[in-house]
């Protein structure tokens, strides 16, 4: 790295981004730590989103306004972006969110002192339109407990992120092939080269609303996450599941109803075979096996909970199953968290 070279590397891809673009801006040249270069590339926007990304970089020497004519989608924009970054680490912010004051300092501390994570993280929490919060989103912190999550979506948020420039370097950047789940493509190649973890810090506000991406694409963005899912399962532990269960275990476990007791028998049959085979190929110390085994019974008792009036016995079932899974289930907070989001979500809709 040159001697002049910033610690970290900022990017954000903007495609019509401009209502939320000047907030997730300014909460970058807000943060404490101040030895980074920040990347904004416009994505052929037709909006103003350029002349946004103009006004700042006029007035702040940190910003380097860089621009695509043509937007194939979000990968290639990043990868764009990524010649130009010349610091150690890359940290990633979309366009709709906001970095906390805090979280270039606490990740650049962070990866400097563990040199065998090469990803890190941070929890989250969803706001809406109007910055209010909606509900916190918690992501693994442990090494182990990534590696378990990733089977069954992403173990970080993308834009809360910051990685190696040289992982992303010795990998070519990100993969053109999905053009919808461009980051948790990325995630299922680094986690057999590096470690993934999450600070326990919230540091990243993540905005949900109707234009983002993951909102308009959400089908074949979940059909691409499906499919990445299969292909860690046969080549980790050798399980080739049909597509669709996969399909139907990523929504049953996210409170989703499924529409039969059969289906729902299957889904929960699948989950604890994902279980049995990754301890027993993967092998992971004591303490992370526990914390798999209890976050499998969450999921069982979030499939119980989901469907306590359309399947009354099967629900009972899987509620027992749960509990001789982790006899201490009740006693877990993370038990009563997960419940008392998933009734949220039941009076929400």
């Amino acid at each position: 790295m040159p001697v002049d070279a910033p610690r970290v590397s900022v990017i954000t891809s903007v495609h019509n981004g401009e209502r939320f673009l000047a907030a997730a801006i300014e909460s970058i040249l807000a943060q404490h730590f101040t030895n980074f270069e920040y990347l904004l590339l416009d994505d052929a926007s037709t909006d103003g989103s350029a002349e946004i990304i103009a006004r700042y970089a006029a007035v702040d020497t940190r910003i380097f306004p860089l621009h695509k004519p043509f937007s194939i989608n979000h990968s290639h924009a990043l990868n764009a972006a990524l010649p130009h970054a010349r610091g150690e680490f890359v940290a990633i912010l979309d366009a709709d969110d906001l970095a906390h004051p805090e979280r270039l300092a606490r990740q650049v501390t962070f990866l400097t002192s563990h040199p065998d994570v090469g990803v890190v993280g941070a929890q989250v929490n969803q706001i809406d339109d109007d910055g209010r919060i909606c509900k916190a989103m918690t992501f693994p912190t442990s090494w182990g407990l990534a590696r378990w999550a990733i089977l069954f979506g992403t173990p970080v948020l993308h834009s809360a992120a910051m990685m190696r420039r040289a992982l992303l370097d010795e990998i070519g950047g990100y993969s053109v092939q999905w053009k919808y789940a461009n980051d948790y493509s990325l995630w299922a190649t680094l986690i057999n080269r590096t470690r993934i973890r999450n600070l326990a810090e919230t540091l990243v506000s993540y905005r949900r609303h109707a234009q983002q991406t993951s909102s308009t694409t959400a089908t074949p963005q979940q059909g691409e996450v499906w499919l990445l899912i299969y292909r860690m399962l046969a080549e980790r532990l050798g399980l080739r599941p049909p597509l669709n269960d996969i399909g139907l275990l990523y929504h049953g476990v996210r409170g989703m109803q499924l529409d039969d007791a059969a289906t729902l028998l299957r889904v929960a049959d699948l989950l604890m075979t994902i279980r049995e085979r990754y301890l027993a190929v993967e092998e992971p110390d004591p303490a992370t096996a526990e914390a798999i085994t209890a976050e499998c019974a969450r999921r069982l008792l979030m499939l119980a909970w989901t469907h306590r009036r359309q399947q009354r016995l099967t629900s009972r079932a899987l509620l027992e199953r749960a509990l001789e899974l982790d006899p201490h289930l009740w006693k877990r907070p993370q038990t009563w968290s997960t419940l008392r989001a998933q009734h949220r979500r039941d009076a929400y809709t």
